[in-house]
């Protein structure tokens, strides 16, 4: 019988994906500014995670009161709106590229065609599919596999 070491649960997850060399020289400033320059990303998160959270006791109401539920729809939709035109504000010009992870507690998994070097720090920006939900993250690479049988190279990407 096979023992599972792995302490996380893992899944395997249709992402957008982007990856910024770090350099060494450069850890100590990056980190500093990590918080001042994400935190539109964090509101934005925070509001899709309230929402969801409160879904149920919206289609509650919708079933008492279908106008006071469809104008919480709408209320919904606008704050939406709004984060999605600051983050449209605050995102790069970093071009993101769609991609299969596998993802956990721990890090990330990923082919890539120009893998980084191991030991290399990133900053990754991770966004989920469908939510649009956007992670940012310096993580180090701890491994590099070749994968013959898709001719790319599999990084992992540890926080």
């Amino acid at each position: 019988m096979t023992q599972e070491r792995r302490r996380y649960y893992r899944i395997d997850e249709e992402v957008m994906l982007s990856l910024t060399s770090i350099a060494a020289g450069e850890i100590d400033r990056r980190l500093e500014d990590f918080w001042s320059d994400h935190q539109l990303l964090s509101i934005r998160n925070e509001f899709n995670c309230r929402i969801s959270q409160h879904i149920a006791d919206r289609n509650h109401i919708e079933q008492k009161m279908p106008a006071l539920g469809r104008y919480l729809t709408v209320l919904e939709r606008q704050i939406e709106l709004l984060t999605e035109r600051l983050m449209v504000d605050v995102d790069d010009d970093r071009p993101m590229q769609k991609k299969t992870a596998n993802l956990s507690a721990q890090g990330i998994s990923f082919h890539d065609a120009e893998a980084p070097q191991q030991s290399d720090m990133q900053e990754l920006q991770l966004k989920l599919l469908p939510s649009g939900l956007k992670l940012v993250t310096i993580a180090r690479v701890v491994l590099i596999e070749k994968d013959s049988g898709e001719e790319r190279d599999r990084s992992l990407l540890s926080r």
